[in-house]
């Protein structure tokens, strides 16, 4: 089920509808509009099939889960660290959701993890990119000195 539009904000008419839509960026009301099952004009969390993490305000959203996100940034998280990467705005494409989720924005400073400059996380996500290839890289050489192979993720769509 969905959460019903918060008690004290009315139902918008098509006029507001319009006019919240074509809000300048730095407009700061804090209008919500339902759409289906999400709050727009309220802060998401959408996790891409790629596995990025954006965080913005949801200003659209359609049958398909096409989605327009303003004030956006993408989110590295690396071990108990995450960065923040600004992004402006972003139209997502629905078949690239995995995940369409609010923040609650009165927990959302209340986190075990700790924030660090962009060029750190980016640092620290390479490392780890790095690490885990070298790994794979032992995984499949152990595999092939006991006669096994394991096709690459990246020749299996070929025919």
């Amino acid at each position: 089920g969905c959460l019903p539009v918060k008690q004290d904000t009315p139902a918008p008419d098509p006029a507001e509808e319009a006019l919240l839509s074509d809000s300048p960026a730095g407009d700061t009301s804090n209008a919500t509009l339902e759409s289906g099952c999400y709050q727009v004009n309220e802060k998401h969390l959408v996790l891409l099939r790629d596995g990025r993490t954006l965080i913005g305000f949801l200003r659209s959203i359609d049958q398909f889960a096409n989605l327009v996100l303003h004030q956006t940034v993408e989110r590295i998280h690396v071990g108990r660290k995450y960065g923040d990467i600004p992004r402006g705005i972003f139209v997502v494409r629905g078949e690239n959701v995995v995940l369409l989720g609010e923040i609650d924005l009165e927990k959302e400073s209340d986190t075990p993890l700790q924030q660090v400059s962009i060029e750190e996380i980016l640092e620290e996500q390479r490392v780890e990119q790095q690490s885990r290839l070298e790994a794979e890289k032992l995984k499949v050489q152990a595999l092939k000195d006991r006669g096994l192979s394991i096709p690459r993720a990246d020749t299996l769509d070929e025919y």
